[in-house]
């Protein structure tokens, strides 16, 4: 053990970026499923060139609002709308949780929260240089759901069987 008074914060941190990897992860498999890259040798290759979630959850996205069921027939609203919700999770999980925290100044506390500066420019003026706490509360609360996005954005749960885009 350590007597590193910052290290919950640190083991915090890694801890969300883990969680986050694999729903990046699995939509790279979701990537590769709605194209129908499964048995390509270069999908690994595909999805690394995409390199930003956001743009592997548009993609997904965009398969699904034209996804057809293995017999041809167009995939119900139902399970379209529940590409729609799920891919609109991940991107406000993106937007909100990961991008702040992999973009701003760290500052962990020995309470294990983390003080997150993040400078930005809206509309000709420098904002956040107050910036923003995540709590230990908060960072379990951020972990635990992107622990529970992976579940839902993998293959078997977002894709019909044998679904493509």
């Amino acid at each position: 053990m350590t007597n590193d008074p910052l290290a919950d914060a640190h083991r915090a941190i890694g801890a969300f970026f883990c969680a986050f990897s694999r729903v990046e992860h699995e939509l790279g498999e979701g990537v590769k499923a709605v194209y129908g890259l499964q048995n390509n040798d270069a999908s690994d290759a595909i999805v690394a060139a995409l390199g930003d979630v956001a743009r592997k959850a548009n993609l997904v996205w965009a398969a699904g609002k034209g996804a057809r069921n293995p017999d041809g027939s167009e995939a119900s609203a139902e399970w379209k709308a529940k590409v729609e919700v799920t891919i609109g999770r991940v991107l406000n999980c993106n937007q909100h949780d990961r991008v702040p925290l992999a973009h701003s100044l760290l500052q962990p506390n020995a309470d294990g929260s983390v003080d997150l500066v993040r400078l930005k420019i809206d509309q000709g003026e420098v904002r956040g240089k107050d910036g923003v706490k995540w709590s230990k509360d908060d960072f379990g609360e951020k972990i635990e759901r992107s622990n529970k996005l992976a579940g839902i954005v993998r293959l078997n749960s977002i894709l019909p069987a044998g679904a493509s885009g």
